[in-house]
């Protein structure tokens, strides 16, 4: 599933960090991490549609394939729902 593959890759992300203006001058250096609204996941939604694939690469193996093998069964396509249904 391309949103399991896509939250590998968000998990292998360094976390971007806040930067408060009050305490930090404009010429200091802070960790430049791209934030997920830089890699395409604005506001509220977004944030949340990247938390699920995070949680869909946590998923075990074991789990994923048992959720292709019952789709596959029923010839059907694989969805997220079929993996929360099979953890």
């Amino acid at each position: 599933m391309a949103e399991r593959q896509i939250g590998e890759e968000l998990a292998k992300l360094p976390s971007a960090q806040g930067r408060r203006s009050d305490l930090v001058g404009s010429t200091d250096k802070v960790d430049e991490a791209a934030t997920l609204d830089e890699l395409g996941f604005r506001g509220s939604p977004g944030r949340e549609r990247a938390a699920e694939y995070k949680q869909l690469a946590a998923a075990p193996a074991e789990v994923v394939e048992t959720a292709v093998s019952a789709a596959t069964a029923e010839g059907c396509p694989v969805t997220k729902a079929d993996l929360r249904r099979v953890s």
